[in-house]
């Protein structure tokens, strides 16, 4: 990522600085930019994957060259590296740190804090990719997410040169062993996009073949010869083949993997194109305005995600407005050029330190980053920097159920391993909570009733997996038979289907999934109520309560409207309603009367947040439903024995629809 001249490789000559590459890197940090402030580019995080391949011809041309002329020394690489990279990363470490002090409440000050250390480790992807999933914190919340690339790189710089430096001194040629190498690479990132996404995202393995593909270039490009007007025409070919991708992929793509060859072999065939004599893609590239962006990009990379986390984070709502989108990037500018101008630049001029020193100097600062942020780490986030009423809505993040933890795996529920929420000696009602991370939210309130009313609970609830008869993926498939399975051995009393309806009730083909899962629990004589949706709020709960109190502002208004979460969910409601009419004997449960008051969906209750998040509750907003389930198994225990094929629509004053009494078998 350097825009300065460096010597470089070919027949013994060095390559001038090549303004067409700032072009290419300007065009790289932009689509990145762009995709996180979600400014119509979806794909623009193969902007990151243009950049290795960069990397990878740049370090390349300047360590086979250096090792051609005699001059190569693995410690000066190293020095260029430091000052390249570390002072403007360092930098931007500090400065959030700083700023997460004063903005994050303490869960995210804490992993703010974690994440520096990662950094300073030089692991910050390991890190990532450790802590990524679907229950893990929004990217929102992390100021140095986009560090994990940067890791890559990094690692790369420490090995690829040892690696070039063995090949050299056993005379072995480079070119074809790094071909092969890229080849390995490839072929397990095709594999582990289908089984491990996230390690294949974050890690070097299966990234190491963008980078070996222009370490190729760099070793191969003097044996590629092809006259001009071929050479010019595959050029803008590989800029379509890079761009394109930013337009056309979404964040559903599949990626790395296949998806990532057109944006790499772009990028590769760019480089080569434009490599000698001029040509109208050349001047393309070459345009002053690009290529001062090119020249900070670096930094512009570094600072353009912290802007947009420490901004989102206060200021706007789950969906920003495109005004802050762009207003976003525009002040990205200012600390990237102040990175670029007063620490990148001096930096990489600094002619006077030695390894030695450089390095020591190096460890110092990195030594700093990890006290700070061990002491943010094992503080939780420093609560005390709070006032009392903000620290105790921060205290969400930790009243909630550990979902990915208490997850059930499709070969737990095959072995009929469902969890007990509690179990009674005595014969009697039992309940069952089937659905998605919903239904494992709501738990503490069934777990409460169940102790209450002496009722045998169990729990079956998988993330992004409601409670549907086939639908969904094979592995959610297999998941709900096997919970089908567990129902028709135990029988309950009750199943509550449980889950993020507004979601999957969208088509005819999913109300006949919903009737189809309610129809054969009802074939073992067991009772099926479906709990309606809770409200999915603005933004964040704990956040906006605690930006309500710093301001003053009425916290009991933060919450959505009751009639605002009627019309979001209004589709998922009448299919529920339809299939309460097409499969009678079906209760429906209305949580929104135990979570709201004055019209409005409660936020907080009694100074404690409802939610952690935007739409699943805390403990204590659990437990407001306690009753709702209460009423359901009284329903069940008084309720008289309803004709064939008829259905009792009433309901009781709290939402809970009453229920026709079937017989266990």
């Amino acid at each position: 990522m350097d825009g300065e001249k460096k010597p470089a490789v070919g027949g013994g000559l060095r390559l001038s600085y090549r303004p067409e590459i700032d072009g290419l890197r300007a065009i790289a940090v932009l689509a990145v930019v762009f995709y996180h402030t979600q400014l119509r580019m979806p794909g623009g995080y193969v902007g990151v994957d243009v950049f290795f391949v960069i990397s990878g011809f740049l370090i390349t041309s300047l360590i086979a060259g250096e090792l051609a002329a005699g001059t190569f020394s693995l410690e000066q690489f190293w020095v260029r590296r430091i000052r390249r990279i570390f002072p403007a990363a360092m930098v931007t470490v500090a400065a959030c740190l700083v700023l997460g002090f004063v903005l994050l409440l303490p869960t995210d000050f804490e992993e703010l804090g974690r994440s520096a250390i990662a950094q300073a480790l030089l692991g910050a992807n390991f890190f990532f990719w450790k802590t990524s999933g679907y229950f893990a914190a929004p990217a929102e919340t992390k100021p140095l997410l986009h560090f994990w690339s940067l890791a890559v790189e990094e690692q790369f710089y420490l090995l690829f040169p040892l690696i070039l430096l063995v090949l050299h001194r056993r005379r072995m040629t480079p070119g074809k062993l790094v071909a092969g190498g890229a080849i390995v690479s490839f072929a397990v990132s095709l594999v582990g996009v289908r089984w491990f996404p996230d390690a294949t995202f974050y890690l070097l393995p299966t990234r190491a073949w963008e980078l070996a593909l222009g370490a190729w270039l760099a070793l191969r490009r003097g044996k590629l010869p092809l006259p001009g007007f071929p050479r010019a025409g595959l050029g803008w070919a590989g800029l379509a083949l890079m761009v394109t991708p930013m337009f056309l992929y979404t964040t559903d793509t599949p990626f790395p993997g296949l998806a990532a060859v057109p944006p790499c072999l772009g990028t590769l065939l760019v480089i080569w194109a434009t490599t000698s004599g001029e040509s109208s893609l050349r001047r393309l590239l070459s345009w002053r305005p690009l290529v001062a962006i090119g020249l900070i990009s670096y930094s512009l990379y570094l600072w353009h995600w912290p802007v947009k986390v420490f901004s989102h984070y206060w200021f706007t709502g789950l969906y920003s407005p495109a005004w802050m989108r762009l207003a976003v990037v525009v002040v990205s500018f200012g600390p990237a050029w102040l990175s670029w101008r007063y620490v990148e630049r001096p930096f990489r001029q600094q002619r006077q330190w030695g390894f030695g020193q450089l390095l020591f100097r190096a460890a110092i600062a990195s030594g700093v980053v990890l006290v700070a942020g061990w002491l943010v780490s094992a503080s939780k986030g420093v609560p005390q920097r709070l006032p009392d009423e903000i620290a105790g809505y921060a205290e969400a993040y930790t009243d909630r159920v550990e979902l990915a933890e208490a997850d059930l795996t499709v070969e737990a529920a095959e072995q009929g391993a469902l969890p007990e929420l509690f179990h009674t000696t005595a014969a009697g009602p039992s309940i069952l909570l089937w659905g998605d991370s919903h239904a494992r939210v709501v738990s503490p309130a069934v777990e409460t009733m169940c102790r209450e009313l002496r009722v045998d609970g169990y729990r079956a609830s998988r993330s992004a997996t409601a409670s549907l008869l086939d639908w969904g993926e094979a592995d959610q498939r297999r998941y709900n038979a096997a919970v089908l399975r567990w129902i028709k051995t135990h029988r309950p009393t009750v199943v509550v289907l449980v889950s993020r309806w507004e979601k999957v009730l969208r088509t005819p083909e999913d109300e006949a999934s919903l009737v189809a899962t309610v129809k054969a629990i009802q074939a073992e004589r067991v009772r099926v109520a479906i709990m309606r949706q809770v409200a999915s709020q603005r933004r964040e709960i704990p956040k906006a309560l605690a930006l309500a109190a710093m301001f003053g502002d009425d916290v009991a208004q933060v919450g959505v409207r009751v009639d605002q979460h009627a019309r979001f969910t209004r589709r998922s409601n009448q299919i529920i309603d339809r299939v309460g009419r097409a499969a009678p004997g079906v209760a429906v449960l209305d949580p929104i009367p135990y979570l709201s008051k004055d019209g409005r969906c409660l936020a907080a209750l009694s100074g404690r947040a409802l939610y952690y998040d935007y739409q699943h509750l805390t403990r204590a907003g659990a437990r407001l439903l306690t009753p709702m389930f209460a009423s359901l198994v009284r329903s069940i225990s008084v309720a008289p024995t309803a004709p064939a094929g008829r259905a009792r629509e009433d309901r009781d004053a709290r939402g809970v629809s009453a229920l026709p009494r079937t017989s266990r078998r």
